[in-house]
């Protein structure tokens, strides 16, 4: 597994026991901030309403990024794409492109999607 370079907004997890706020290692926070150029990062930890308990400053040799590339993700984006690709045809030999309004050409898209 490569490592990522952890950037702004990047969903994190501690690779380190920090006891001294209250944080186990695994425990999942968010990079709100760079600092130092990227040398360190502000993580806060929210809980399940959003409310931050915790926010201070990590090394990267504290934090792993996660991934969250998901199989069916990855499915939806393919199936759309073919959609796309299908519309974007019909749309072609019908001449949507001809259409005198927008209301005209919406109506089209419509019906080829129905």
């Amino acid at each position: 597994m490569s490592k990522s370079t952890p950037q702004l907004l990047d969903v994190v997890a501690l690779t380190v026991e920090l006891p001294e706020y209250n944080l186990l290692r695994g425990q999942v926070g968010t990079i709100v901030e760079l600092l130092t150029y990227g040398a360190a990062f502000k993580v806060e930890f929210s809980d399940s309403n959003g409310q931050t308990y915790q926010s201070f400053g990590l090394r990267p040799e504290q934090i792993m990024v996660l991934h969250f590339e998901t199989k069916a993700r990855t499915l939806v984006d393919a199936q759309y794409e073919i959609t796309h690709r299908q519309i974007m045809e019909q749309m072609k030999v019908d001449n949507l492109d001809e259409m005198e309004s927008d209301d005209n050409i919406l109506a089209a898209a419509l019906k080829l999607t129905s």
